[in-house]
């Protein structure tokens, strides 16, 4: 079923592809020289699997986990850290 689903026959990934990239793109702009504060927009489904990669993300889809959420994250020791989402329309 999850191989249908992310259509991999067909060049789609996986959820722990989606996780890995996420990953490594975020940290290789954080590790860039002047890039403190950075503004990065995706789908849930792909923030998601960034959660994931941190901690347990069943508290957070607990409160909703829709579009357009934003979440604040603190990176350090090339570590990402949750500090807040901001829920829009929940």
């Amino acid at each position: 079923m999850l191989k249908y689903y992310f259509k991999l026959d067909y060049g789609g990934e996986s959820r722990a592809h989606v996780r890995e990239r996420m990953v490594k793109t975020c940290t290789e702009i954080m590790e860039k020289e002047d890039h403190e504060v950075v503004l990065a927009v995706s789908h849930a489904g792909a923030c998601l699997q960034f959660l994931t990669e941190w901690q347990d993300p069943i508290e957070e889809l607990r409160k909703g986990f829709t579009n357009c959420c934003i979440f604040k994250y603190e990176y350090e020791d090339k570590k990402f850290k949750l500090v807040e989402v901001i829920r829009h329309n929940i």
